[in-house]
């Protein structure tokens, strides 16, 4: 778990020498956090991984715009690590802005999150210095993802950019196909109509028919019911939770 933690954490930190842009252009001095975390007594294995507290700021965005500060696992690991970060926060609509902005300004420490920079990002800014190459950090200070990197060549090169050089950690995951969400069923209304719970699409397409034709919330108006609801236009959580039953797997894309 020490070493997980390290090197998650170490991806943070490897960012910090991201060089400075400026109003005169791209400042080739990096930031002075390598010999920040020397001053700081900088552990490569165990924790903490300083001994005493380094501050990083990180861009992030958030579907829901929550602070990840308020979270308890970036708490816990604050507490563990002795590596506190300043979130900077964003909602996913307002992050192509915000981008932008930031890229034009003073950069963070690193950015966080999933799809947080595009392909065609990493290549604009790693050609212009702005982003820095893992490889070597990774080699050093991260031997589960080195190993994980070793046993899985296509993961490598997935991760590789065109220039040869890896610029973002991984987020993997050897569970798929899988699913994001459930559908749950109202067994009050299955058991005012003594039906079981369906286990075929032909018995749910039967019982939503019912729960549609029966007047289940008992107001007298039997035109008013909802069978089946879903969020719409979402990869979790909606509709396409239904594809598995046909045999199919549903993509980012929702095309078969």
């Amino acid at each position: 778990a020490s070493a997980l933690l390290a090197a998650m954490l170490a991806g943070t930190m490897m960012t910090g020498c991201i060089p400075q842009k400026t109003s005169g252009g791209t400042s080739e001095k990096p930031s002075d956090s390598t010999a920040e975390l020397a001053a700081q007594s900088f552990h490569a294995e165990g924790l903490p991984i300083v001994d005493e507290t380094i501050t990083f700021d990180v861009a992030a965005k958030s579907r829901h715009n929550k602070n990840f500060s308020n979270l308890e696992f970036f708490q816990k690991l604050e507490e563990k690590t002795n590596v506190h970060v300043e979130w900077n926060m964003s909602s996913d609509d307002g992050w192509k802005e915000k981008k932008g902005l930031l890229f034009a300004g003073e950069l963070p420490d690193a950015f966080y999150g999933q799809a947080i920079l595009t392909d065609v990002d990493v290549v604009k800014y790693a050609s212009q210095g702005l982003l820095i190459p893992l490889d070597d950090l990774i080699e050093k200070y991260a031997p589960n993802i080195k190993r994980l990197l070793d046993e899985n060549d296509e993961y490598r090169k997935v991760m590789t950019a065109p220039d040869g050089h890896i610029y973002s950690l991984p987020n993997l995951t050897e569970l798929s196909p899988k699913t994001h969400d459930k559908l749950f069923i109202n067994k009050t209304w299955l058991d005012q109509l003594n039906l079981p719970i369906p286990e075929t699409v032909d018995e749910f397409e039967k019982t939503l028919i019912a729960f549609r034709d029966n007047d289940m919330n008992g107001n007298g108006d039997k035109n008013d019911e909802i069978p089946f609801s879903f969020l719409y236009n979402r990869k979790e959580n909606g509709l396409f939770s239904l594809f598995g039953s046909f045999g199919q797997v549903d993509n980012m894309d929702h095309l078969i």
